[in-house]
């Protein structure tokens, strides 16, 4: 359909205005040979001018001319919902994209047997066939026994192997994966982070169960919301397959994504937004328990009445909470109560220098201890981040910060 836009001066004299007057970035209409712009538009008289002439828009939509006046009102109408058809297609396209499979493509050098994924995880399970590999575009059959008997084996949940014949240089081994794909086993527990990775899609560490609630992702420590719609693009992710989540927004090369996947799913997971007041109403939990983990605009808050009012909240009932800082409609808040109480949970507050002292203790790298700073998922790590977030495990009751704590910081130290 071709449209055209015609703007007359009168709706007798039928003159059109001039070019120059740039009518459609409004610096200036040309009407009856007089210029109005920024410094003579607000007066009453010349809106009124301006006004009547609109009313002769004439809008030629395939040669067919409607010249009935214009209703700012319903074009608006028209308008929008335009924009929301638009919106409709894209959602459609976007989930259409988000089902194609996902592959990735190695050239192999000559007497190449092994070939490894950056990109994609899929299950260690050799009798699993959730995968699909091709060389030179020839589709190959994989070993479910985990033998040397046809064309490849599935070694762990990033290599395969070709058995019975050596690739060339050259050739083009190519493993795909449905984004749709759920046969695969899961991982019960991890807890990685992943960066210099550019762009909306990301690999997983290792394989999850979709839409289980197990999962959790961070972005440079503040916690994603898995959603469509929640929020914004910089605060929402998909879960795309068993091993690879969709970013809302485009990560850079510097960004760290943190995965932790859970052995079990929580008791609940909810989110939150459009609420106001310092009263919110949630699904059933126990009252001291630690349990319940709340994070506000992706922050891990605390219930001991410590650091900035914004990230305090007191247990009132098994349904609700009261928070020390209003809520305003925009803010999104995410509630989990988990399966289970964690080993161990402590704020502190008060710190200077840099080593936290704990009233409990942990078994060094098993990856279970989760480190907040002001609310902030830190990491474990002499190089993820910038130097505020970082620490060492020091001990079994003790870390190593990078930088120094001040007296009005909170660190808040859980282990599952």
């Amino acid at each position: 359909m071709a449209w055209k836009l015609r703007i007359y001066e009168t709706a007798s004299g039928r003159t059109a205005i001039d070019d120059g007057a740039k009518v459609f970035d409004f610096a200036g209409v040309r009407l009856n040979g007089v210029l109005f712009d920024d410094s003579n538009i607000a007066e009453k008289s010349e809106v009124t001018t301006v006004s009547n002439a609109l009313s002769a828009l004439e809008i030629v939509v395939n040669n067919h001319i409607n010249q009935n006046g214009i209703d700012i009102g319903a074009l608006q109408t028209d308008v929008q919902s335009l924009y929301a058809l638009l919106a409709l297609y894209g959602n459609d396209i976007a989930r259409l994209i988000g089902d194609l499979p996902i592959e990735e493509r190695i050239v192999a050098t000559a007497g190449q047997t092994i070939f490894v994924s950056s990109l994609l995880r899929w299950s260690a399970d050799h009798a699993i066939q959730d995968i699909v590999v091709y060389r030179n575009g020839v589709r190959l059959t994989q070993d479910v026994t985990g033998g040397t008997l046809v064309d490849y084996t599935k070694l762990d949940n990033t290599r395969i192997r070709l058995n019975n014949r050596t690739a060339y240089e050259g050739d083009r081994i190519t493993i795909r994966m449905e984004r749709s794909e759920l046969s695969s086993s899961p991982t019960n527990y991890f807890f990685d982070h992943v960066t210099n990775t550019a762009g909306r899609g990301i690999s997983s560490p290792d394989i999850y169960t979709v839409n289980s609630d197990r999962l959790f992702v961070w972005m440079n420590g503040i916690l994603l919301v898995k959603s469509v719609s929640v929020g914004g693009p910089n605060d929402r992710y998909e879960e795309s397959s068993p091993s690879f989540i969709t970013l809302g927004a485009s990560a850079s090369v510097g960004d760290v994504v943190s995965f932790l996947n859970q052995t079990q799913s929580p008791a609940n997971r909810f989110v939150q937004t459009g609420v106001t007041g310092t009263t919110l109403t949630i699904p059933a939990y126990v009252m001291g328990s630690e349990r319940l983990r709340v994070w506000r605009n992706g922050v891990l808050m605390n219930h001991q009445a410590i650091g900035s009012p914004v990230l305090q909240y007191t247990e009132t009932s098994t349904t609700s909470i009261d928070l020390a800082e209003p809520a305003t409609a925009g803010e999104i808040f995410v509630f989990e109560n988990g399966y289970q109480v964690p080993q161990f949970r402590e704020d502190i507050t008060g710190l200077t220098g840099t080593t936290i002292a704990l009233a409990n203790s942990y078994v060094p790298g098993d990856q279970h201890l989760l480190v907040f700073r002001n609310g902030v998922l830190m990491f474990k790590s002499a190089t993820l981040g910038d130097p505020i977030d970082r620490y060492s495990e020091s001990g079994t009751s003790t870390i190593e910060l990078e930088v120094v704590a001040t007296a009005d910081e909170v660190f808040s130290v859980i282990y599952l």
